[in-house]
């Protein structure tokens, strides 16, 4: 009988854990969607509006039109009613998902540990990386005019890379005004879909 009296006690114990995990996992989903929706606008460096959504103290003290939510009242959130209209974020509204999680988070009382902190690159950020130089390409067959210049050896790659063709106007070098253009009737000629000479391959 002892037994089935400690039943219902594990039972209540159960679920009230269940309930605490489902609570953390709301607030770690909220507190994502207001950082990645909210804090590039209402951050500790931007306040737009005076209002900084990094921390339940300072978003319960609001901006210049109040606080950004009631916990417990999705109804007198002002935060969520805008997003909910769609005025926030004024990049687009957020998906109906989303804009539920908030909901829900309010409604159970916007539970919220800590301050939301600015995440700063790390070193193999790609702006973070040192330039690295790239010899510019020698094709095989170059002509020499279009090998005097790194600039003209790149152009040259390219056009040889895009299957493109030059409409001969009396030089062989980049430095005569000669009009580039893409060589249907050569992609035609050799059944590759690329000119077979660039620099020669005259069209029309």
């Amino acid at each position: 009988m002892r037994r089935f009296r400690l039943f219902p006690g594990l039972l209540m114990a159960l679920g009230l854990a269940l309930q605490g995990a489902a609570a953390a996992d709301l607030e770690t989903e909220a507190r994502a969607i207001l950082e990645r929706r909210c804090l590039s606008c209402h951050g500790p460096a931007a306040r737009v509006a005076g209002l900084d959504l990094s921390g339940r103290e300072s978003a319960l003290r609001g901006g210049s039109k109040g606080p950004a939510f009631q916990p417990g009242s999705p109804a007198g959130s002002l935060l969520l009613q805008r997003v909910l209209k769609g005025e926030m974020p004024p990049t687009g509204p957020l998906p109906g998902p989303e804009g539920e999680i908030l909901r829900r988070w309010i409604e159970t009382g916007a539970p919220w540990q800590g301050r939301i902190e600015a995440r700063r690159a790390g070193l193999d950020w790609w702006s973070l990386q040192p330039p690295k130089v790239q010899e510019a390409p020698l094709p095989p067959g170059i002509p020499e005019a279009w090998s005097r210049s790194p600039i003209d050896r790149w152009v040259y790659s390219t056009l040889l890379d895009g299957c493109w063709s030059r409409r001969t106007t009396g030089s062989d070098g980049p430095a005569t005004g000669s009009t580039w253009c893409a060589s249907r009737k050569a992609k035609a000629s050799n059944g590759t879909g690329c000119a077979t000479t660039p620099g020669v391959t005259e069209t029309t």
